[in-house]
C-alpha cells in the first residue's frame, strides 16, 4: 500500500468511526426526546389527577360541612 492509500484508508476509518458516534448520538438525542415527551405526559396526568383529587376533597368538604340555619 502506498503513503496516500494507507492515508485513503485512515480517512475512511476516522469517517466510518466518526459516522457511529454521530449515530450513537443521534440516538441518544432520539432516547432523550423520548423520555421528555413522557416525563410530559406524565406530569401533565399528575397535574391531573391533583385537580381530581382536589375537587373530589372539596367535594367532600362540603358534603360534609353543616347546613346553615335560617
Amino acid at each position: 500500500m502506498t503513503s496516500l492509500e494507507e492515508v485513503m484508508d485512515a480517512a475512511l476509518r476516522l469517517s466510518v468511526a466518526e459516522q457511529r458516534t454521530l449515530q450513537e448520538r443521534l440516538h441518544e438525542a432520539e432516547e432523550l426526546r423520548a423520555l421528555r415527551a413522557l416525563s410530559d405526559e406524565l406530569a401533565a396526568e399528575s397535574d391531573q389527577v391533583d385537580d381530581a383529587t382536589l375537587a373530589a376533597e372539596i367535594r367532600q368538604l362540603k358534603a360534609d360541612m353543616p347546613c346553615p340555619r335560617p
